[in-house]
């Protein structure tokens, strides 16, 4: 696919259709709608292309204008299914559409992979997304699982996880965590540690020096402080130090300790959280009374790690680009599959 030139969703209503259009425009990307109906302009007649920067503000003009319940869409781009969804639920409640109104709903639920429900007391529409391994009632689809992770284990490439993400209905964009383009060398925190920038006293407490602080390093530095969470750095610091031997014990604030060696050597070592634990120990276990247990914890311990490192290290790819997209999606397996300590 020509990611200078996308069609990212096409619809088709009771009097023509419409498509949005992805494209690299002077190296910037703009989004167009291209349809044969009077969408933007009253005068003509003729085929419409309308330039948008953003695709969200397009698809708002355009489910403003049709009457929402009636459009069928035919195709949408894996990425954007989710912000379709989304807006498609905020507009059937804007315009107050009834149950029995929205004759699209079943083809849409399917294209958009959601389950679009209607609560008669609220009255108000959810869309609800649907995935292959997990069912309405919270159960494994233990089967689909297995498939799901054996195709991820035969991938050899990232455009691959890609493909296996779209099939999944997984979502690979995620704001609260954008992309890390940088690491930290081991010789850089000596660095720190010479320059008496970092210092730690004998109980092992971090101090940083705040008088030579950039007005960056100083932002972050005050967020840290505001959060409590100074001291943690201190484990995340360990794991640079140490980001040659990822295998090394340590199970005081693991999670924190492993981030260490990710930053330390991000081409080697992989970030471990409990979400990415959790989809590999639920995949490796083979009784099914553990799942549950599995499924409700939040915690990583040393096994975990061994047992999760040695599953990234039988992959068939060990690139940074590879490696950053297994951890998207396993990281999204394994929050989509968690359940609440408040269930039974």
């Amino acid at each position: 696919m020509n990611e200078e030139n996308d069609i990212l969703l096409d619809i088709a209503g009771e009097g023509g259709g419409i498509k949005i259009q992805r494209r690299n425009l002077n190296g910037k990307t703009v989004f167009s709608s291209i349809t044969d109906e009077y969408l933007f302009s009253k005068n003509s007649t003729e085929e419409e292309t309308n330039q948008f920067d953003d695709f969200h503000t397009l698809l708002e003009t355009i489910f403003n204008h049709y009457p929402i319940h009636c459009l069928y869409i035919t195709n949408v781009h894996c990425d954007y299914k989710t912000i379709v969804a989304k807006e498609f639920e905020r507009m059937l409640n804007t315009k107050k559409i009834k149950a029995d109104d929205f004759f699209s709903m079943e083809n849409n639920s399917e294209k958009l992979s959601v389950n679009f429900k209607y609560d008669i007391k609220m009255k108000k529409w959810k869309a609800t997304k649907t995935y292959k391994f997990i069912g309405e009632d919270l159960k494994i689809e233990r089967n689909e699982f297995s498939i799901l992770f054996d195709k991820i284990r035969q991938s050899k490439l990232p455009e691959d996880l890609k493909k296996i993400a779209c099939e999944y209905n997984l979502n690979l964009q995620n704001d609260k965590y954008p992309r890390l383009k940088f690491g930290i060398k081991p010789i850089e925190i000596e660095e720190l540690i010479n320059n008496k920038t970092l210092t730690f006293d004998e109980k092992d407490k971090l101090t940083i020096n705040q008088e030579n602080l950039n007005p960056l390093t100083r932002l972050l530095f005050a967020l840290v402080w505001k959060q409590g969470d100074l001291q943690k750095l201190r484990q995340i610091i360990k794991g640079i130090k140490n980001a040659g031997l990822p295998e090394t014990e340590e199970n005081d604030s693991l999670v924190f300790y492993s981030f260490g060696n990710h930053l330390g050597n991000p081409e080697k070592n992989p970030i471990i959280d409990q979400h990415v634990v959790r989809a590999v120990k639920l995949y490796l276990s083979d009784d099914e009374s553990e799942y549950y247990t599995i499924r409700k914890s939040d915690k990583v311990n040393q096994f975990d790690k061994q047992d999760y490192l040695k599953f990234i290290s039988e992959l068939k790819c060990q690139t940074r680009e590879y490696l950053f997209y297994i951890d998207k999606i396993l990281f999204e397996i394994g929050k989509i599959v968690k359940l609440s300590k408040k269930l039974g």
